[in-house]
């Protein structure tokens, strides 16, 4: 009985992590090159197991990533015609500075330039070409087929694109970007990625499809929900009738 007891907590524990990860997602549905979460109970009930038989807590840089895992599923290309809209098709990604100076990996590629010229995200983070930030002056730009931007004429740095053996190896940040979650996770040059001029890579969560499933974890909530309650009643009755015998 009262195994039961935890079993329908746990269930709803699942159930409501799912409701947070799909709102996150549905938030998200209009999110240039935003990747969606889904859960994985199978690594969720794995790390349960673990932390109930006291083999250890999940270190910092997973403790978000446990049970539940990114999706990196190609998301519609969309045309906008801006020169400095880039979409990625393949499974790389793009390289970026952060404000620490650290590299940090996106698939949104929206970028502008600031007053200095250098070409960076909306956040301001530099965006990377193979020799290292990207600078741009004046003028029309074009994306070759090769990724290199070339400005009046003059070649101005490839755009520098990775790929990772294990996507699931990356973390989010927020903002749209992610980092390796251990230093084993190492990007290499892209070879099945090439950038998109004059587009953008909308987001893979789907919102009829995101309803859909949040409409289910619903009403499973509510099934795990009822039976939690049955036990709790089912519990009291034993008790009590427990203390009539014993009394």
């Amino acid at each position: 009985m009262i195994r039961g007891l935890l079993d329908s907590s746990g269930a709803m524990i699942a159930r409501g992590l799912q409701a947070d990860i799909g709102a996150n997602n549905l938030a998200n549905s209009q999110t240039t090159g935003f990747k969606k979460d889904r859960v994985n109970f199978r690594e969720l009930i794995d790390h349960r197991l673990l932390l109930d038989r006291g083999r250890g807590a999940p270190s910092p840089e997973n403790r978000l990533r446990e049970g539940f895992e990114t999706r990196f599923t190609q998301g519609p290309i969309k045309r906008t015609d801006a020169p400095l809209d880039f979409a990625l098709e393949g499974p790389g990604f793009f390289a970026v500075l952060d404000e620490e100076g650290q590299e940090r990996y996106a698939r949104a590629g929206h970028f502008l330039l600031d007053e200095s010229g250098s070409l960076v995200t909306p956040d301001g983070h530099a965006v990377l070409g193979e020799a290292g930030a990207l600078q741009l002056g004046p003028g029309p730009v074009e994306l070759n087929g090769d990724g290199l931007l070339v400005q009046n004429g003059q070649e101005l740095g490839r755009l520098k694109l990775v790929e990772f053996d294990d996507p699931q190896r990356l973390a989010k940040l927020g903002r749209n970007l992610f980092t390796p979650v251990d230093e084993e996770t190492i990007p290499r040059a892209a070879e099945q990625t090439r950038a998109l001029q004059g587009s953008l890579e909308s987001s893979n969560a789907a919102v009829v499809e995101l309803m859909v499933e949040m409409i289910e974890h619903e009403k499973m909530y509510t099934f795990a929900q009822r039976a939690l309650q049955l036990q709790d009643d089912n519990l009291g009755r034993a008790v009590a009738e427990i203390g009539r015998v014993t009394g």
